[in-house]
């Protein structure tokens, strides 16, 4: 649907999931949740494009 085959997805979602940013639900194949390092991650983007609109 978004123009990008499986195995690119599953390269991603495994790198996404060893960077403890994705976690596995259990019993539900192919479901996942987020952890808080991802919400990490966003707020540190989000300073990054303070950083440049001060810059």
């Amino acid at each position: 649907m978004n123009g990008v085959i499986s195995i690119t997805m599953n390269k991603v979602f495994k790198q996404l999931r060893n960077d403890n940013v994705l976690l596995s639900i259990e019993g539900k194949r192919g479901k996942y949740e987020l952890t808080e390092k991802e919400i990490i991650i966003k707020d540190i983007e989000k300073l990054e494009d303070k950083i440049g609109e001060i810059e």
